[in-house]
């Protein structure tokens, strides 16, 4: 603390970061919005979506959520999933790889 100076220096320094990255991040969604091709009202839909789906999500609510994407699916005619979908499905997806290396090391001992 003897160097004040020097603390004043990396405490503009720290700010100044802080500063770049949260002006970097608002430039980048409001570009990202600007040029997208998708018609404002239907950007407006998407984000009540998520909206929607995060406020269940953080609620705890997995039966109204499911219930909720259920809904959507069918009546956008489309693929939805939550992340605790996506979470199983990894889960399968790495229990099924396990098994299949698993399977291929007992037939690589089985020729020994």
């Amino acid at each position: 603390m003897n160097r004040p100076l020097l603390w004043k220096f990396f405490l503009i320094i720290a700010a100044g970061s802080v500063a770049l990255f949260w002006l970097v991040s608002l430039l980048t969604l409001r570009t990202e919005q600007a040029m997208s091709l998708i018609a404002d009202e239907h950007q407006e839909t998407l984000l009540a979506y998520g909206e929607t789906a995060e406020a269940l999500y953080e609620a705890g609510d997995t039966r109204a959520l499911e219930n909720w994407l259920a809904d959507l699916q069918a009546r956008e005619d489309t693929w939805a999933a939550d992340q605790l979908q996506y979470r199983d499905l990894c889960a399968e997806s790495r229990l099924k790889h396990a098994s299949a290396i698993q399977s291929a090391n007992i037939a690589d001992l089985e020729e020994l």
